[in-house]
């Protein structure tokens, strides 16, 4: 019996690759950590899923670890800003994480313009700049949370006064 039909649905197969950047919910943020390479028909179904599911359960934000890639082409960084500006028409601003230094540079070299409200370090950066962060820490705080909130996304500053 070959894979696909042990996975039976053609769906189900489309869903197995995406265990390489599974879909997170976290307290009402979006979590996607990803995972190895993907061909360029992968990272598309990669982008309709994150968006659909932002959009299904109302995120408050979009946390896109990048961490576990080791390197990205122009497709791969145009499908990135293609998901953080259909996740912040949809309200919810994105942090990109765990870019490594190389993969830093290549963006830079390529001149791309990632276009992301918030880079983070790592995966824990981006937690707590979201508001999500260890007891005693001030990401803990609401305030300091909604704070971070309304830096990403641009609010003027007498908006953001009104909320403090």
């Amino acid at each position: 019996m070959n894979r696909e039909s042990r996975l039976g649905d053609p769906i189900e197969l489309v869903n197995a690759r995406l265990v390489r950047a599974p879909i997170l919910r976290l307290w009402g943020h979006v979590v996607v950590p990803v995972q190895g390479d993907f061909r360029d028909d992968e990272a598309e179904t990669l982008c309709a899923s994150i968006l659909q599911h932002v959009e299904q359960h109302g995120a408050r934000s979009l946390i896109v670890d990048i961490s576990g890639i080791w390197l990205v082409d122009s497709h791969f960084c145009s499908v990135i800003v293609r998901i953080a500006r259909g996740a912040r028409l949809m309200g919810a601003p994105t942090v990109l994480s765990g870019l490594s230094p190389e993969i830093a540079s290549t963006i830079e070299t390529m001149g791309l313009e990632l276009d992301i409200e918030r880079t983070a370090l790592n995966l824990e950066e981006a937690l707590e700049w979201v508001g999500i962060g260890a007891t005693g820490t001030s990401a803990a705080d609401p305030l300091v949370a909604l704070g971070r909130f309304f830096e990403m996304t641009s609010v003027p500053a007498q908006e953001r006064e009104r909320h403090e």
